[in-house]
């Protein structure tokens, strides 16, 4: 059974809940089997949170891991929990505003910096980070499709964001295109 296994980290309010409702969803798209699981913090705002999201070809047993193979790092909450679970062949997408390159352990896996605020805000809106971390994630594993993910965007998007539809769909489509290369190194 192939799967494919993320963790989103951040903190309460950067839409790594969201971000992860957006690959399972487009994985049901094209006919895989997703399963979510997020832990955070007793705050509402501000407070760390990791977003596991695991699409299988068969439905996965658990979302719970012990390993993951990409981990995509909002913000350093939680950073330091989950970093040590990805693999030496894994990958670290994270962002250099919170976590520094000399950090500990980043050196044994592929780490990447990108500062996905900043990629959201030249496309239209820097809140919408967790979307190019949701391409970043999709075009790493080559999967779900870019078309799957638009319409799963459109889709998960509630009623109340819909004014941020645009700059989510631009900046998931901005991280696609940051996360292609990196899924070509995909041991």
């Amino acid at each position: 059974m192939s799967e494919d296994v993320a963790v989103i980290t951040g903190r309460g309010g950067q839409g790594t809940k969201l971000a992860v409702s957006v690959l399972g969803e487009a994985a049901l798209g094209i006919g895989c089997f997703p399963m979510l699981y997020s832990i955070y913090d007793g705050l509402i705002r501000g407070g760390k949170i990791a977003s596991t999201v695991v699409v299988g070809d068969e439905p996965p047993n658990t979302p719970i891991r012990s390993e993951f193979e990409v981990l995509a790092a909002l913000h350093s909450g939680w950073f330091e929990r989950f970093q040590p679970k990805v693999p030496d062949t894994g990958f670290i997408f994270y962002d250099p505003s919170y976590i520094g390159p000399d950090y500990p352990g980043l050196t044994r896996t592929h780490a990447v910096q990108i500062d996905f605020a900043d990629v959201a805000a030249r496309v239209g809106d820097q809140r919408a980070a967790n979307m190019v971390a949701v391409g970043v994630v999709a075009a790493f594993w080559g999967r779900p499709s870019l078309e799957s993910l638009r319409t799963a965007v459109v889709d998960v998007t509630p009623a109340h964001r819909q004014d941020r539809l645009d700059a989510n769909l631009k900046s998931l489509e901005a991280g696609w295109e940051i996360g292609l290369p990196y899924g070509a190194q995909r041991s």
